[in-house]
């Protein structure tokens, strides 16, 4: 098995039957702020306060309009 980081939001590794998530982070395309929650109970908003993430990478979260996130989680995936 070999091993790949894909950065995207959850949708993109759906297929993928072994996933992990390395890093929990998102911009903002209202003010270009990149936010990244470290731990469990790491609420961080960006500048100007319309998103926000939480969870680091045991239960993340976001919060915001859709339109207004770009996703730049990474995730480790196995592919065969």
């Amino acid at each position: 098995m070999n091993t790949k980081i894909i950065i995207g939001s959850y949708e993109l590794v759906e297929g993928y039957a072994e996933k992990m998530l390395l890093k929990n982070s998102v911009r903002c395309k209202l003010c270009g702020h990149v936010i990244e929650s470290k731990h469990n109970y790491d609420f961080v908003s960006c500048f100007c306060g319309f998103v926000s993430i939480d969870g680091g990478l045991i239960s993340p979260r976001c919060m915001g309009d859709e339109e207004d996130i770009e996703y730049l989680y990474e995730f480790l995936v196995k592919t065969v």
